[in-house]
């Protein structure tokens, strides 16, 4: 039915590396397509979005990020529907490691970017709350065999285990 007579069409354009071709297809769906909004389910492309939304005055709805910088710049037509790393890192901290007592917890992160700044700011969390993890390993998001990394996790026993990975990983190591 649309929105007063206008009829809604989903419009979906895709680049590989979202940081170079992203940004032209964002543009030609602003610009050509005439969108109404955009929404923005990688992390790269969700940041594209946002500095063309900047200029072009174009919501953008980002329904997966959890990066503070999203909404640092204070454009409102911009959202984020998930709390940041931050916010997410003290519930996890404060609910989770702190009121379960856990003591030897551990972490795997991947390298990419969204991992990294997830696990950076667990840790930032877990300092500020006297809480050490006993291990903290990194992999590549290229993983495919995950048995020398479940073998070193075993070896420190831990409480309990937080998995800052893309999907990818996740699923492989699961």
């Amino acid at each position: 039915g649309g929105y007063h007579g206008k009829p809604f069409k989903l419009i979906h354009r895709w680049a590989g590396e979202p940081w170079a071709a992203g940004s032209t297809e964002v543009i030609k769906m602003v610009y050509i397509d005439n969108v109404w909004a955009i929404i923005g389910y990688r992390e790269g492309a969700s940041h594209i979005a946002q500095q063309i939304a900047a200029k072009a005055y174009i919501p953008v709805i980002a329904p997966l990020s959890t990066a503070p910088s999203l909404t640092a710049t204070g454009v409102p037509w911009i959202f984020r529907l998930p709390s940041d790393d931050h916010e997410q890192a003290k519930i996890l901290v404060r609910q989770g490691i702190k009121k379960n007592q856990l003591k030897r917890m551990g972490m795997i992160s991947a390298t990419d970017h969204d991992s990294r700044e997830a696990a950076n700011a667990i840790e930032k969390a877990m300092n500020k709350r006297k809480t050490a993890l006993i291990f903290h390993f990194n992999i590549s998001p290229e993983t495919s065999d995950f048995h020398d990394i479940v073998e070193r996790m075993r070896e420190f026993r831990p409480d309990s285990l937080v998995l800052c990975l893309t999907s990818n990983l996740l699923t492989g190591l699961l």
